[in-house]
């Protein structure tokens, strides 16, 4: 079967057994919920138009251009945002991560070559961060495929990325994603309750979470994640609920 990009290996769970791949390239980590990720590009969009009046009334102000830049890249102008943080660089700007914006904002250009090369430079300057690990397994788990092979490359990555920072619930989320994809619940349960520990009520995970124990044959368990995840997935959620809820 076929799912976002990636061929999705058989398993013992349902059709819905996939979930939606927490890599889609989005500026920032995945949204709980669809209403949630409306509302954060109706943000940036009103940002965009009050940071570029501000910039025409004093342009040397760089840091101003990396806010716009990331408020581009949230809303999918990878272009643009390029274009802000090229210039930020040439005027000086010392943001520690400008580099690794500029390579997401690239990817969203379609420059391979500049992604790898911004990636490079990032991991120079900052070794000891995981924005650039976590960058790499998004790309990995996002890329079509044989899908256990691109889990086991993102999985390098995010080892690393979570021994650097084990609070991070983008993190977190794609390793359990990776681990359920591979059909191994007991450690994607793990994840998942890493991340709801953080933020109990991340409707995504939670659903995530009720899939897993389908996956794991303990799905009279599965039930009040799938409600608390409805908000996340509403069809697929009913779906379980009916099947497996009585």
């Amino acid at each position: 079967r076929v799912s976002a990009g990636v061929v999705v290996a058989a398993t013992r769970t349902p059709e819905f057994a996939a979930p939606t791949v927490p890599t889609a390239l989005t500026w920032d980590a995945p949204a709980a919920t669809p209403g949630q990720q409306t509302t954060a590009y109706a943000a940036s969009t009103r940002a965009v138009g009050k940071l570029t009046a501000r910039i025409k009334r004093g342009p040397d102000r760089v840091a101003l251009l990396v806010e716009r830049g990331q408020h581009y890249g949230r809303i999918g102008k990878g272009e643009k945002a390029l274009s802000d943080f090229t210039a930020a660089l040439i005027k000086g700007n010392t943001d520690p991560l400008l580099n690794f914006h500029i390579a997401r904002a690239a990817l969203l250009s379609g420059n391979a070559a500049l992604v790898e090369e911004h990636l490079r430079k990032q991991r120079e300057l900052t070794p000891a961060r995981p924005e650039c690990d976590l960058f790499e397994a998004r790309l990995w788990l996002a890329k079509p495929g044989i899908l256990s092979q691109n889990c086991k490359q993102a999985m390098t990555a995010l080892d690393k990325a979570v021994a650097l920072d084990s609070t991070n619930i983008t993190t977190r989320l794609l390793r359990g994603y990776a681990y359920f994809a591979n059909n191994k619940y007991a450690p994607a349960l793990r994840e998942y309750q890493a991340v709801l520990a953080r933020q109990p009520d991340h409707a995504r995970t939670h659903f995530y979470i009720g899939q897993a124990l389908v996956g794991a044959e303990r799905a009279a368990e599965a039930c009040p994640y799938f409600v608390k995840g409805e908000d996340f997935a509403p069809t697929k959620a009913r779906w379980y609920m009916k099947k497996y809820c009585r």
